[in-house]
C-alpha cells in the first residue's frame, strides 16, 4: 500500500497546526501530494444573538477571503518543503464533506486535528474527527493539539485475531517503514 495523497482538513487555528506539521512530514517521507481542505460550515450560529439560521448563506467575499488565505498557506508550505499542495474550500457539514472529498479523490490518508476553532462559532473538530474516523473510506490519523513530534518512533498496533485484521496493518505499513518505527503488537481478546 502506497501513500501518494494526504488530505489535511484545516481551520487555520493554532490547534490545527499540529496535524498540519505531521501531515507535511508524512507527505515528505512518502513523496505524496497534500490537499489542504477547509470546510465552511453553512449551518452556523451567528453571534451575539446565537439564533440558528438554517438558510444562512455564506457571503461570497468571506469564502474568497478563506480561499485566498488557504492558497497563501499552500504556497508557503510548497516553498518551504517542496511538497506539492492543492488548496480546496468547500461548503457544507465538515465531516461529511471531508469524507466525500476523500472518497471522490481516492485519498490514501487523512491527517486531522482532534480539536480546533473556526468561523463564527466553535468548530467541534473533536466530534467532526470522530465522524470522519467512523465514516472515511481511507485511514484517518488524528493528532492532538500541541503535538510536537512529526515522526513515529514507536507504533502500537492493537489486533484481534479475526478475518481481515491485518488489512489495517498494510495501511499503516508505509508510515512504519519510512519512519523506521519500532512496532508493538497488542493482542486483544475476549475473556471467553
Amino acid at each position: 500500500t502506497k501513500i501518494d495523497s494526504v488530505l489535511i482538513p484545516t481551520d487555520f487555528s493554532d490547534l490545527s497546526q499540529s496535524a498540519l506539521k505531521v501531515g507535511i512530514a508524512i507527505a515528505k517521507r512518502q513523496n505524496a501530494g497534500i490537499t489542504l481542505l477547509h470546510v465552511v460550515d453553512i449551518f452556523t450560529y451567528v453571534e451575539p444573538s446565537e439564533v440558528f439560521l438554517p438558510e444562512f448563506k455564506v457571503m461570497p467575499d468571506w469564502v474568497s477571503s478563506i480561499e485566498e488565505n488557504l492558497d497563501k498557506l499552500a504556497k508557503k508550505i510548497t516553498q518551504e518543503t517542496g511538497v506539492k499542495i492543492t488548496a480546496k474550500v468547500l461548503e457544507g457539514q465538515p465531516a461529511d464533506r471531508i469524507c466525500r472529498y476523500a472518497f471522490e479523490n481516492k485519498t490514501n490518508l487523512i491527517v486531522m486535528g482532534t480539536h480546533g476553532t473556526s468561523g463564527l462559532r466553535e468548530f467541534f473538530i473533536g466530534s467532526e474527527a470522530f465522524q470522519v474516523v467512523k465514516n472515511a473510506v481511507c485511514p484517518v490519523l488524528t493528532i492532538p493539539s500541541h503535538w510536537e513530534k512529526t515522526d513515529f518512533e514507536k507504533v502500537l498496533f492493537p489486533i484481534r485475531l479475526k478475518p481481515g485484521a491485518l488489512d489495517k496493518y498494510f495501511y499503516s505499513r508505509p508510515i512504519i517503514e519510512k519512519n523506521n518505527s519500532e512496532l508493538f503488537l497488542l493482542s486483544l481478546s475476549e475473556k471467553k
